[in-house]
């Protein structure tokens, strides 16, 4: 089970993405008591609030097997409160004793406590990691995203400005960071190095759209005090009419086509050359 696994020595990037989020699926997984046959009492949310016990005492540490069935009293689904007592403190007693057992439960459940029907949810739990302090704090970007998302543009698009804008478009920095050989300068004007930043925004491709459309006065003002694509967008965006933040996305979709195009281009006439 992914919450119990451990990373290995060797783990794939999957298997690393998969149990990096392990502590988050451990936030919103609750158990549903039934028989409690099959639910350890050790590091699992069963209690009421999701919370999990550790072992602390040199019995319990012997007890790993220890699951919540055997905290009921023989041949009934009720709490054995002797039991309880005798083994664990006052406070975990009170919280155990405090778990409601319904009858109307008859098999252990594993549910998911951000949904009402209690089924996992991919955008749910993708929100409540975006959502997280320590997520908001390292990888969030600040701006007004619903400027983005409420563009009257295919979905493709939008969703490419937010790459834009989470700098994990596999510009040729980019790549270079993931581990990837690549040339370093931009792929249109073969000068600086091609991040985000300069390809959209600095080439000279780039600064010939932006001047023909008239936009280059504006981004050249914004340009003089900001580091990131994501705010040359967030800044730019507000000040143009629907038409032009039209203009503008699509004109960023061009200016990235075309780079792919160059880049595919140089491929091809390279294997050629190999091959002659």
């Amino acid at each position: 089970m992914l919450i119990s696994a451990s990373i290995g020595h060797n783990p794939s990037y999957v298997w690393r993405s998969l149990w990096s989020v392990r502590d988050y699926l451990k936030r919103g997984l609750k158990w549903s008591i039934g028989t409690g046959e099959t639910i350890s009492v050790w590091n699992q949310p069963w209690l009421k609030g999701s919370l999990s016990l550790q072992p602390t005492t040199e019995v319990q540490i012997m007890w790993d097997a220890l699951t919540v069935g055997h905290l009921f009293k023989p041949n009934t689904k009720e709490w054995n409160e002797n039991f309880i007592r005798y083994d664990f403190n006052a406070e975990i007693s009170n919280q155990i004793l405090q778990t409601p057992l319904l009858q109307s439960v008859r098999v252990d459940k594993a549910t998911w406590r951000f949904e009402k029907n209690g089924l996992y949810s991919v955008r749910i739990a993708y929100r409540e990691i975006i959502n997280s302090n320590d997520v908001l704090l390292h990888h969030r970007v600040s701006g007004n995203w619903n400027i983005i998302w409420n563009l009257k543009l295919p979905a493709k698009i939008k969703n490419f400005l937010w790459r834009i804008c989470r700098n994990c478009l596999p510009t040729r920095m980019r790549l270079i960071t993931k581990g990837v050989q690549c040339p370093p300068t931009c792929a249109i004007c073969d000068n600086d190095e091609e991040d985000g930043k300069h390809l959209f925004f600095a080439c000279n491709k780039s600064v010939g759209c932006w001047q023909r459309l008239g936009f280059w006065p504006t981004i050249q003002q914004i340009w003089s005090h900001t580091a990131s694509c994501a705010d040359i967008m967030f800044s730019l965006l507000p000040q143009l009419d629907i038409a032009q933040q039209q203009i503008f996305a699509i004109t960023l979709w061009s200016l990235w086509k075309h780079r792919n195009n160059k880049v595919w281009n140089n491929i091809v006439e390279t294997t050629q050359q190999i091959g002659d």
